[in-house]
C-alpha cells in the first residue's frame, strides 16, 4: 500500500472535482450547523449531544470525499466548510449556526472551542493524508465516530469522571465515556479497513482492536480542543503500522 501522496494543484483547481466537492462541502457543513442548532434550540437538546451530532457528519462524510475523489477532494471540501466555522463565530451567540456547535460550559471561550478545534481537525486530516494516504479514511472515522460518542455517553452515563488539561483549564472526562469510544472505535476502524481499505474482515479484527485502544489512551490523555488532531494521527499511524502490510 502506498502512503504519502503528493498533490495535484491541476486536479485541485479542475472544475470537475472543485465544484461538485466544494458544493458537497458547503452542503454538509451547513446542512449540519443548522440541523445541530434547530435540535438544540428546539429540541433544548444539551450542545454536548448537538456539537457531536455535527462533528459525526462533518467527519463522515470527509471520509466520503476522500474515498469518492483523494486529497484534493478532502482539501476542496474541508476548505469550503471552513466558510461554516467563520459565520457561525461571527454571528455569534443566540444564532442557529452558533448554538448548535458552542457549549455554554466553554465560557467565555465558546468561539474558541469551536476554531481551535477545528484548526485541530483541519492539521490532523492534513497530515493523515499527507504521511499516510488512503489510510487517513481511518483517522476519519475514528475521529468522527469514536470521538464522537464519548462526551454524549459520559453526559448521560458518566460515573467516574477524570480530569485532563484543557486549553484553558482543566476538562472533565468520563471512564464510561472512554469505553465507549473504545468500543466505537473498533468497529469504525473494522469498517473502515474492510469496505474502504479492502482488507479481509478476520485480518482485520486483531489489528482494530489494537488500533482502538490506541485511540482510547491518546483520546484519555490529550488536552481538550486537541484531540480531533491527535485521534486522527494516532489511528491512522497504528493503522499503517498493523494494516499496512495486510
Amino acid at each position: 500500500m502506498d502512503f504519502g501522496p503528493v498533490v495535484s494543484i491541476e486536479r485541485l483547481f479542475d472544475p470537475s472535482l472543485a465544484l461538485p466537492f466544494a458544493a458537497f462541502g458547503f452542503a454538509v457543513a451547513f446542512g449540519a450547523g443548522l440541523l445541530a442548532g434547530f435540535v438544540k434550540l428546539r429540541f433544548r437538546v444539551k450542545t454536548n449531544y448537538t456539537r457531536k451530532l455535527f462533528h459525526l457528519l462533518v467527519f463522515t462524510f470527509a471520509g466520503v470525499a476522500a474515498f469518492l475523489g483523494g486529497l484534493e477532494a478532502v482539501l476542496v471540501y474541508g476548505g469550503v466548510a471552513t466558510l461554516y466555522v467563520l459565520v457561525a463565530i461571527l454571528l455569534d451567540g443566540g444564532n442557529v449556526l452558533y448554538e448548535g456547535v458552542a457549549r455554554e460550559d466553554d465560557a467565555p471561550h465558546r468561539s474558541l472551542y469551536i476554531l481551535i478545534p477545528f484548526l485541530a481537525t483541519a492539521v490532523g486530516g492534513l497530515l493523515g493524508n499527507v504521511w499516510f494516504g488512503p489510510l487517513a479514511v481511518v483517522g476519519y472515522v475514528v475521529a468522527g465516530w469514536g470521538d464522537a460518542i464519548g462526551e454524549p455517553v459520559g453526559v448521560r452515563f458518566g460515573r467516574h469522571p477524570y480530569r485532563v488539561a484543557g486549553l484553558f483549564g482543566a476538562a472533565r472526562r468520563t471512564v464510561e465515556g472512554s469505553i465507549a469510544i473504545l468500543l466505537v472505535s473498533f468497529v469504525a476502524v473494522h469498517v473502515a479497513a474492510v469496505f474502504a481499505l479492502s482488507l479481509p474482515w478476520n485480518a482485520a479484527l486483531v489489528p482494530s482492536a489494537a488500533t482502538a485502544a490506541g485511540v482510547t489512551i491518546v483520546e484519555a490523555v490529550s488536552p481538550r480542543g486537541l484531540d480531533n488532531s491527535t485521534i486522527q494521527l494516532v489511528s491512522t499511524a497504528v493503522a499503517a503500522f498493523l494494516l499496512g502490510g495486510v
